[in-house]
């Protein structure tokens, strides 16, 4: 009996051992594979592990860690002393200085593209190489993306930091996921924080599931946050339109960009017109302007715009098409705003 039992041990021992070797030489080969070929999971992975904290508000859930940086998507990614993925901006606005907030997730945020080629920046320079008015010497477009922020944490955080800058203009990006509802997560894993291959297989499995599933598919996943009476469409509602009161009471204009979801980019076809047409109302009911972004990519190859094949984010040239139509808009509101207030 005691050699049986000694045998038993001694064969779970060997076979911990192999189970643990083999674990880690996979680790190591999926290591070794992401060095050489991008995976969408295994970088949003990274992201999450190296560019963001748990926040002390629970109402944020996640925020940038302050002077973080990284090589994602192959681009480096700099976080600033504010956690913005932005130049050094002061909290006191400079004289003579129109200065806009940009709110939003990944897309503003820039997943996949370079500094300097994101919607932002971009616009920020057109801004101020094109638009000549005597009241404003500069402009300023602060760029407050995110990755996974929705419409409530955008909420949070114009309340709790945004309103620190003394903005002109609060500029709203919003995307089809805004109103999905984030849960705060206040501990990972050590699988979740350290393992490539633990990242990969769960992406894998998900995949799978999906595909094996009689779930709903993205479309009508998206569509559903917004049936009216549903969690996230009453949680949605009462942050865009806190935002937008937010705004109005304290004398900053708002403004609304509706980024379309790039799989489809045919305006007949676009599955979420609906959801889009819901922001236009709300907007409209506090006189927002709106600019819809998705007539521009008309006739576009969606992944023609995409960052990688995999990745429907948009990329460069989506970003600088985006900064045009926004600066075509952006500046004929500036420059009608300001004639009415010098005529006041």
């Amino acid at each position: 009996m005691a050699n049986r039992l000694t045998t038993l041990i001694g064969n779970m021992t060997l076979l911990t051992v192999f189970i643990v070797l083999t674990m880690g030489f996979c680790e190591i080969a999926v290591r070794i594979l992401c060095k050489a070929y991008i995976f969408y999971d295994i970088e949003m992975w990274r992201y999450a592990v190296d560019l963001k904290q748990p926040s002390k508000s629970a109402e944020l859930s996640h925020e940038h860690r302050p002077g973080a940086s990284g090589y994602f998507m192959g681009v480096d990614v700099a976080i600033n002393s504010k956690g913005l993925r932005d130049t050094e901006y002061t909290y006191e606005k400079p004289d003579s200085t129109f200065r806009i907030l940009l709110l939003g997730d990944s897309i503003p945020l820039g997943w996949g593209v370079r500094q300097g080629h994101i919607y932002a920046d971009v616009l920020e320079k057109q801004l101020n190489h094109n638009l000549n008015l005597p009241r404003y010497k500069r402009f300023e477009v602060i760029n407050a993306g995110v990755g996974n922020y929705n419409t409530e944490h955008e909420l949070y955080y114009l309340e709790s930091e945004g309103l620190k800058y003394h903005p002109d203009m609060v500029m709203i990006c919003f995307f089809i996921n805004d109103g999905e509802i984030i849960k705060h997560r206040e501990s990972i894993s050590f699988l979740d924080r350290n393992s490539y291959l633990w990242t990969m297989m769960k992406g894998r499995l998900d995949m799978m599931a999906r595909m094996m599933s009689v779930e709903k598919d993205y479309v009508d996943f998206y569509n559903d946050l917004y049936i009216p009476g549903s969690p996230e469409r009453t949680a949605f509602d009462l942050a865009f339109n806190q935002i937008l009161q937010n705004c109005r009471r304290i004398q900053i204009d708002p403004f609304v960009v509706l980024y379309p979801e790039l799989h489809v980019t045919d305006e007949t076809s676009y599955p979420f017109k609906k959801v889009h047409q819901l922001v236009r109302d709300l907007s409209a009911a506090y006189e927002a302007p709106v600019v819809d972004l998705l007539p521009i990519y008309q006739g576009e190859i969606p992944e023609s715009l995409w960052v990688a094949p995999d990745d429907a984010h948009p990329n460069a040239r989506a970003h600088n098409m985006a900064a045009d139509a926004i600066y075509q808009h952006l500046a004929s509101y500036i420059q009608r705003s300001t004639t009415e207030a010098i005529s006041d």
